[in-house]
């Protein structure tokens, strides 16, 4: 044995050395290299192996990983030396004279890595960092998607260095030497620094500190039930099949959603964000400054062979939103029936269940779009064969009935799978990388390999064009718990297995635990990648493969609903994700909400929670009208439930008209939803936003921790009511600010230098309070005239428009109007304008043409109108000039706000296609065109909302 000097020796210590051979034969040589990288731009890359190094042997006893502190006689026992400081390229070498005492210890699989190349690269939104092993083997995989240069001739440069992005908005500089250092720093502030942080690169332990000074605030982090601040702690991020989890910084697993994104707010109120671009479990370590008067200190341990970082400096909490979604993808509109009201019932399996349940849903006049199946119909349709059952259903109820089919990785070994055994198209195992069956319920089983490009194309394609149901374009996936769980199964580890000495687990959690063995393998082009490093994105490429064999099969109005979802799914498919079932408590209420939060930093924004999946024997009613109230803003309404007492037909007739408001308020604002998911879709962005992010919203106006008030899209404050039994709450608006009451009409105007407080009524039979600011138009259908039968029903409702001037009696705001499948095109978006008393719509893409209602306008409502309105008309764009009906409504104390609406007794329509503009102001009876639509020629808007 051969000792290194200062190297910190204890009983837990001991030291031995080994050569590159030595290392090499306890890892996979060549196409079995235990590597997977599945992502797009990264930030900071770390990856690799040592050569010739010493490491140290581990004790019977695992050391956790210690909480990041000051780290004298810590970890960073590496030097940095300049190789070509003019292109930002540096040596990053570990000195072996230095004494440090680390936190974990090397293995007979986890060596230290001796010798790193630092490189920056600069782009418009983000300075980009990559840190490599110096030298690859001509077997190794390559881990990043750039090609590195990889330098021998090292000189040693001492000094100070330092780089702007193309913006010279964000910089860093390196302190090279034995106590080097990186810092970011955005408009010279420094954002992150690695100074006397902790930096230890290992095979499968990688661990890099930063200091974060004047940090207020942390956000993200994956999924999990927990506060929408993170507080001190351990947040673990590796996908785990966890409902009803709650974790705040316990370290515990997390739910399924995987992404490794952490919002930052300063204290100056900027933002920025860190995206950890890595395909590997790992643990976040966070501790909070509560003064802000030392820095924050942030900690970031992987277990993968790379470590991927990318800064994205904001400065606001949309900027960091929009600069992620630049670089993963914008997400993609789901079709118009994937926002209707879905059910989903362990007991509502075969077709006499089914039918006798969607007769009573119809029998008490609920809008049901469709049935989402639950994975125990499997058992009945085997490998998704849901033909006879879906043409029986739609048979009865019509082609526009929906379905959302449940889908598994798990398929059934029989003849029909031959294809997948001898196309290598399973999950394969041990030294002879044969397909792994086993047994669930006494039937052997395999499990797809989705990491296999030829899967969509081999096996999912041919088995989704045997299903003529699917053409009908009626059908949705749900990828339900897709890490994948695998229950029952016998882990059998390889006695030479590297990953049985792993130092630590993310989410306290063996990584075989009710899943694939350790020794699983996947073939990923030609490389087999243990599914110890693909667990966090088996459900992504699960996902990607079944639409891409959606796609084969022309089918472009169906989607994806995923469980576990990961960054990498946009721009490539049209995905949505349901969050964990909770335990039926209204802090559950809390957590849907503030998934629905960090699922738009995440540019998810098309998710929804299961709407009263409680654990079972828990059937609150009201609670389950509470979930309904927050469905009105989220994207997906399904209700998930084991027990038919949830089935809002059993309600009583207090909770079953909260209920059927509910679902009546979430179609009314429909339009509006789906406008503010298309420009999420051109432009990046999110839907659902905390308070205190909002320009003008201070903590006067609502504590930060608060997520019953949050704002929805660009224009409305939403309020939900979160407590149990109460029937009312008190609702605060900023200094300053007006608002409309979208249930009522009423104006709100705050005073200039005082936060107003006002009381609603807050009753589970009451709508969901909604506010819109000034200076915005909302679009909205009216359904309570009309009757919802399913989301197809609004294409002929008319809109309304509620326009909120503000005080230069001016309002703006996009537009987006469908009349059929989005993947033909069948829509039209735009900017509507209201500037010196006109009304007009700006088209940005190619104009409908339709008679359907939804392309007509039946009223518009003004709200903080300066003068009086008592008269408009129409002018169309080949010239025709007609009037309107202009009305003024009181309301109370005073108040009143003013209608337009086409002329009933001469019939006619207002099509947003042949309008050029609507006028209103004052005007004698009978005068209105040629006063308002003749005397003035409206000018002409460009406006184009950003």
């Amino acid at each position: 044995m051969t000792e290194k000097k200062g190297l910190i020796q204890d009983e837990e210590f001991n030291l031995t050395s080994a050569s590159r051979t030595d290392v090499g034969k306890s890892k996979e040589s060549g196409k079995k290299k235990n590597q997977i990288v599945i992502g797009l731009i990264a930030f900071l890359l770390i990856a690799g192996a040592g050569v010739g190094i010493y490491f140290l042997i581990k004790s019977e006893k695992p050391i956790d990983p210690v909480d990041p502190v000051d780290p004298s006689g810590y970890a960073n026992p590496y030097v940095m030396q300049a190789l070509n400081p003019k292109q930002s390229q540096f040596l990053v070498k570990r000195n072996t004279e230095l004494a440090f005492k680390y936190p974990v210890q090397e293995s007979t699989n986890n060596k230290f890595i001796d010798s790193l190349i630092l490189q920056t690269r600069k782009d418009d939104q983000a300075l980009n960092i990559f840190l490599n092993v110096e030298s690859l083997s001509n077997n190794s995989v390559p881990t990043s998607p750039w090609s590195f240069p990889y330098f021998r001739n090292v000189t040693n440069h001492t000094g100070r260095y330092s780089q702007s992005a193309s913006n010279d908005n964000i910089s860093i500089s390196f302190e090279i030497g034995t106590h080097w250092s990186f810092s970011i720093a955005e408009q010279m502030e420094v954002l992150l620094t690695t100074l006397n942080q902790s930096f230890i690169m290992m095979d499968h332990y990688k661990e890099i500190g930063f200091r974060v000074p004047k940090a207020r605030r942390f956000m993200g982090l994956g999924e999990r039930n927990a506060p929408v601040l993170l507080k001190d702690g351990t947040y673990a991020l590796v996908t785990d099949h966890n409902d009803y989890s709650y974790d705040e910084g316990e370290g515990k697993a997390q739910g399924y959603g995987f992404h490794p994104i952490l919002v930052v707010q300063r204290i100056d109120g900027r933002f920025f964000s860190i995206f950890l671009n890595d395909a590997a479990s790992m643990t976040v370590k966070i501790m909070v400054d509560p003064n802000n008067d030392s820095d924050s200190l942030l900690t970031f341990i992987a277990t993968g062979d790379d470590l991927m970082f990318q800064i994205f400096p904001g400065p606001t909490y949309t900027d960091v939103i929009k600069q992620y979604t630049d670089q993963v993808g914008t997400p993609l509109l789901l079709p118009l029936w994937a926002h209707g009201f879905f059910v989903r019932s362990t007991n509502l399996t075969d077709y006499d269940q089914i039918s006798s349940a969607l007769d009573q849903f119809a029998n008490d006049g609920f809008p049901l779009q469709g049935i989402a199946l639950d994975g125990q119909s499997l058992e009945r349709s085997p490998n998704f064969n849901f033909d006879p059952l879906v043409k029986e259903l739609i048979g009865k109820y019509n082609s526009t009935f929906n379905f959302i089919l449940p889908f598994t990785p798990i398929v059934s070994l029989n003849i029909n799978e031959s294809d997948m055994i001898s196309g290598n198209l399973t999950v394969r195992g041990g030294i002879d990388y044969q397909p792994i069956s086993f047994s669930i319920f006494g039937e052997e089983k395999l499990c797809m390999d989705p990491l296999n490009f030829d899967l969509a194309n081999n096996y999912l394609f041919p088995l989704f064009k045997r299903q003529p149901s699917l053409t009908q374009q009626t059908s949705a996936f749900w990828l339900n718990k897709n890490t994948p769980q695998i229950l029952g199964i016998s882990n059998i580890t390889d006695s030479d297995d590297p990953f049985k000495d792993l130092p630590y687990h993310p989410g306290k959690i063996p990584f075989d635990k009710d899943s694939l063995p350790k020794n699983a393998q996947h073939n990923s082009g030609g490389w087999w990648v243990r599914n110890f490093y693909a667990r966090t994105n088996f459900g992504t490429r699960l996902g990607i493969q079944v639409h891409q064999a959606l796609d084969l099969n022309q089918l472009h109005e169906n989607f994806i609903l995923s469980d576990d979802t990961a960054p990498h799914f946009n721009p490539y498919i049209n995905v949505a994700h349901m969050f964990p079932k909770q335990r039926g408590s209204y802090e559950d209420l809390k957590s849907f909400i503030i998934n629905l939060i960090n699922f738009g930093i995440y540019a998810i924004p098309n998710v929804g929670s299961s709407l009263c999946g409680y654990k079972p024997n828990v059937s609150d009613q009201q609670l389950c009208v509470r979930y309904f109230q927050i469905a009105v803003i989220s994207p997906l309404a399904i209700l998930d439930t084991t027990d038919n007492k949830i089935l809002p037909f059993n309600f009583d007739q207090e909770a079953k008209a909260g209920v059927l408001i509910a679902l009546n308020q979430r179609f009314r604002f429909l339009n509006y939803m789906r406008t503010q998911l298309n420009q999420l879709s051109l432009h990046g962005g999110t839907i659902i936003n905390p308070l205190f992010t909002v320009q003008g919203f201070t903590q006067e106006t609502q504590n930060v921790a608060d997520v019953s008030s949050i704002f929805w899209g660009d224009y409305i404050k939403v309020d939900f009511q979160l407590n149990e039994g109460q029937k009312n709450k008190t609702v605060r608006f900023p200094a300053g600010t007006n608002w409309v009451n979208l249930n009522t009409w009423e104006q709100i105007r705050a005073p200039l230098n005082e936060t107003l407080e006002l009381v609603f009524n807050t009753s589970i039979t009451d709508s969901l309070l909604m506010f819109q600011a000034q200076g915005t138009i909302v679009s909205t259908q009216d359904t309570t005239t009309y009757k919802v039968n399913n989301v197809s029903s609004l294409y002929n409702f008319p809109l309304q428009l509620s326009v909120a001037l503000n005080d230069h009696q001016k309002a703006e705001a996009p537009y987006f109007i469908e009349v059929g499948p989005i993947s033909g095109n069948e829509f039209q978006y735009g900017i509507i304008n209201v500037t010196e008393g006109k009304l007009s719509f700006n088209n940005l893409s190619s104009p409908l043409n339709s008679t359907l209602k939804i392309t007509t306008i039946e009223k518009v409502i003004i709200s903080f109108a300066q003068g009086n309105i008592n008269a408009s008309c129409a002018v169309l764009k080949n010239g025709t000039a007609f009037a309107l009906n202009a009305t003024a409504i009181k309301i109370n104390d005073g108040q009143q706000y003013f209608t337009i609406e086409p002329n009933t007794s001469i019939e006619t329509v207002l099509s947003i296609s042949q309008l050029q503009y609507i006028a209103f102001g004052e005007a004698d009876e009978g005068q209105e065109v040629h006063t308002l639509c003749t005397a003035r020629q409206p000018k002409t808007h460009q406006t184009i909302i950003e």
